[in-house]
């Protein structure tokens, strides 16, 4: 490993941080040394510049696309979205504890994970399933275990693929015996009941707390994020 220096050890330290939680570069790097990312927010996508000017401060650049939510939650420019960072270079300071401190504020743009007991009914979150290459898909809680026995079981439905989400009572209904079944010479109202009760059937699922929590020997094939 040849000599790198403060400017190499800062941007390729920074930019290995910010790929490793799911940034995807868009540098051009015919135009610059710099380094740019696009990253996923709770707030939708952030723009990142690493500067590779390193003179007087190491420096990252952002910006959120969503300028309007993300100023309800993040102090950034209320008109532009800017959300800049910057370390000094003072004595002492190095890229390293540079990268740490930038990677603090880019970590609080990122949801968080969500233990499984901790899901609860009504609430949106994000699901990655780790078996399916990472695939992430939005889904809301509608019901924990209905049965009475308490089982480490909850449903949901995925968000964006329903036209609305079911409230726990919709949920349970849709599941009973003749929810679908349409009856002969059916009035509208009949036939939309049980075309809506078709459509949570299909677009809801069971995770078990195994799924992310994991066994022994065997690691969680799921991770729930917060929104």
């Amino acid at each position: 490993m040849g000599y790198k220096t403060i400017s190499e050890r800062f941007v390729e330290g920074l930019s290995k941080e910010l790929i490793q939680i799911g940034a995807k570069e868009t540098t051009s790097k015919l135009i610059s040394p710099n380094r740019e990312f696009e990253l996923d927010t709770i707030v939708g996508k952030l723009t990142i510049m690493v500067d590779a000017s390193v003179d007087n401060t190491f420096a990252m650049f952002t910006r959120f696309e969503n300028v309007e939510e993300a100023k309800k939650i993040f102090n950034c420019n209320p008109h532009s979205g800017k959300y800049n960072s910057f370390v000094g270079r003072r004595k002492g300071v190095t890229p390293e504890m540079a990268i740490k401190d930038l990677m603090l504020v880019i970590n609080y743009t990122q949801p968080k994970k969500v233990e499984f007991d901790d899901i609860e009914v009504g609430k949106t979150y994000m699901k990655i399933s780790h078996q399916f290459n990472n695939a992430k898909n939005r889904i809301t809680c509608v019901s924990d275990d209905d049965t009475g026995l308490k089982r480490p079981i909850k449903y949901f439905c995925f968000t964006d693929r329903i036209s609305k989400v079911p409230t726990q009572k919709e949920f349970i209904a849709a599941l009973s015996d003749d929810a679908t079944t349409i009856p002969r010479n059916p009035t509208k109202v009949q036939y939309d009941k049980a075309m809506r009760a078709l459509e949570i059937r299909r677009n809801t699922f069971a995770m078990w707390d195994f799924e992310v929590k994991g066994t022994e020997g065997f690691a969680p094939s799921t991770s729930i994020l917060s929104l």
